[in-house]
């Protein structure tokens, strides 16, 4: 299915790299299916991280069914915020 590449108290996170988008799909569509039987709420995303060039940052590119192309910026240090805050105002008029 994937190997575990981080485990801690609230994350774990399977590396399905290899596979094509649609087994990415399936292996997230089986995981979801058995995560009903948990006794805690749970969530699962399935995405792709990406090193933002010139920055201490990544970006969380998230894979779904649709093809949509939603991203969440993460660990950013003062310029990638700079860079979000432009993003913002350019997508939502802020």
């Amino acid at each position: 299915m994937g190997d575990i590449v981080f485990f801690s108290n609230d994350e774990i996170i399977i590396d399905v790299s290899k596979p094509d988008q649609d087994s990415r799909l399936q292996i997230a569509n089986q995981i979801e299916n058995s995560m009903g039987d948990m006794p805690v709420p749970l969530k699962l995303e399935l995405y792709t991280l990406h090193k933002l060039a010139g920055s201490d940052g990544y970006y969380k590119q998230f894979v779904n069914e649709k093809g949509g192309n939603e991203i969440e910026l993460k660990c950013l240090d003062n310029y990638a915020f700079c860079l979000k805050e432009t993003f913002r105002a350019r997508d939502y008029g802020e």
